[in-house]
């Protein structure tokens, strides 16, 4: 009788090699074994001989776990198999679709000789999993054959008797060659992927989700598209995932959610607003001149000039146009009015045959208006809910007007035109949203200035011109209402 013992040393035998998928987060899991299970289902309609990763861990143990994100993977298979292309995949989801990498490794080589990048969208990963398997098999006749891994040692023991032919055969057929080193691994026999048992539970790695938490790669397409469309839902309602998962588990329309959520992105809004800035919002605006007799008139030797902000008190009103793209962000751009002061103060000096020799004058204070413009963000750490803190980041230009000069009859003092100041704002703020498309809200910005006042001196002038005090700054107390529309 002949007594087939063993073959030992010899590798796994397979053209393709289809790894585990990685997942890109903790989150994609499902996605991942899902699309990974496409893959697989493909590649056994393109008719390859390959392992998946059932047969692939029954020989390699958890070597080919996450290879995507293990530099010594798949170089770490080679030695065990003689299949010719590993197929690495790596899927995460991004944007309302699937974000999905794919690398083919020629054997022995440390680098892929293609890799793939596609987004793919809802409803389109079967096709991309049979672009997959197709771009497999088309690899395959570009890739050079491999020798065996190893070699069989055929043990024979005993006699046996077939038919007529009875005989004898040798007890032992003895390698020609020294045999390699016995492999003691059970040779895997793979069945048809319809027919092969459930693998039992492994005990799971303390630095791995366990299997049993991990969806099993069988194709579903149906549950794919419905977790990328809640994905996409989530995203339009602009809401974060926790919130969403409320939503979910409430039973309300999405309507209605957001209604009572007060949930702010998606909406326009409108808002009025008025306050009381303090800081920089005065201007003053000096002049002084030396002048000579030439003749009749006077002739202007030199001029010293000076303007800038000074510090006080007053009203601010405005409003804002915005926009909220997501549940922690809006964007505006707001106008606003801050009232002030304007001050002036003139004089003249001729130190030759002039009687008198000099004279200053200070006009009397004038009401005047700044204009800030402001293009504004918000950042809310909470999405749902009537209160909402925030902080608010902002630059800010504040134009004011120019200072039209009164000239005595032999004096012509030069004017002061029109300009702006310039800075970054930041503050923090609270809105109360009392009904799904009332905001009220208080907030305190405060605007660092970084337009310096301005001194300039064009010949001999021994008078100085009159300056204000200034701070470089301006902090509004701010409340307002806003409209979503």
């Amino acid at each position: 009788m002949w007594g087939l013992l063993a073959l030992l040393g010899s590798a796994h035998a397979a053209d393709v090699l289809f790894v585990e998928a990685t997942p890109v987060t903790l989150d994609d899991f499902s996605v991942a074994g899902l699309f990974y299970g496409m893959v697989v289902s493909a590649a056994e309609e393109e008719g390859l001989s390959f392992d998946d990763e059932e047969a692939i861990r029954a020989w390699a143990g958890t070597d080919a776990d996450t290879c995507w994100d293990v530099d010594a993977c798949p170089a770490n298979l080679w030695g065990r198999t003689n299949a010719r292309l590993v197929v690495v995949i790596s899927v995460g989801q991004s944007g309302g679709g699937l974000e999905i990498g794919v690398r083919l490794h020629g054997a022995d080589d440390a680098a892929p000789f293609k890799v793939l990048r596609e987004f793919v969208r809802p409803g389109q990963e079967g096709a991309f999993a049979q672009a997959v398997a197709r771009a497999a098999k088309d690899a395959l006749p570009l890739l050079p054959s491999r020798k065996p891994v190893g070699g069989p040692v055929l043990v024979i023991e005993d006699e046996f008797v077939v038919g007529d032919d009875a005989g004898r055969v040798p007890a032992r057929v003895e390698p020609t060659e020294d045999p390699p080193e016995p492999d003691r691994r059970e040779p895997v026999d793979r069945p048809p992927r319809a027919d092969r048992e459930p693998r039992p539970e492994r005990e799971p790695r303390p630095d791995r989700v366990p299997r049993a938490d991990r969806i099993p790669s069988v194709p579903d397409e149906a549950a794919v598209t419905a977790r990328i469309r809640a994905d996409d839902e989530r995203r339009r309602m602009g809401v974060p995932v926790a919130a969403y998962a409320r939503y979910e588990a409430s039973g309300e329309s999405k309507e209605d959610w957001l209604r009572k959520a007060r949930v702010r992105a998606g909406h326009g809004f409108l808002e009025l607003y008025g306050g009381y800035g303090l800081g920089d919002i005065d201007r003053g605006y000096g002049v002084r001149l030396r002048i000579e007799e030439e003749g009749d008139t006077f002739d202007t030797v030199g001029t010293s000039t000076w303007e800038g902000a000074g510090t006080s008190g007053a009203p601010a009103f405005g409003f804002a146009l915005g926009y909220a793209p997501a549940w922690f962000l809006d964007t505006s751009v707001a106008v606003s009015v801050q009232y002030g002061t304007k001050y002036l103060d003139t004089g003249w000096e001729c130190l030759e045959q002039c009687d008198p020799p000099a004279s200053e004058f200070v006009h009397d204070p004038a009401r005047a208006v700044q204009a800030f413009i402001e293009p504004r963000l918000r950042l809310y750490p909470v999405a749902t809910g009537v209160v909402k803190p925030y902080a608010l980041l902002a630059f800010s230009v504040l134009l004011h007007d120019g200072f039209t000069v009164p000239d005595p009859d032999f004096v012509d003092y030069p004017d002061s035109p029109a300009g702006a100041a310039l800075g970054p704002t930041a503050g923090l703020g609270l809105a109360f949203d009392p009904l799904s498309r009332i905001t009220i809200y208080a907030e305190v910005p405060a605007t660092l200035l970084l337009t310096p006042s301005r001194a300039e001196t064009d010949g001999d002038v021994t008078l100085d011109p009159g300056r204000l005090e200034s701070g470089g700054y301006i902090v509004r107390f701010v409340g307002g209402i806003g409209v979503r529309l």
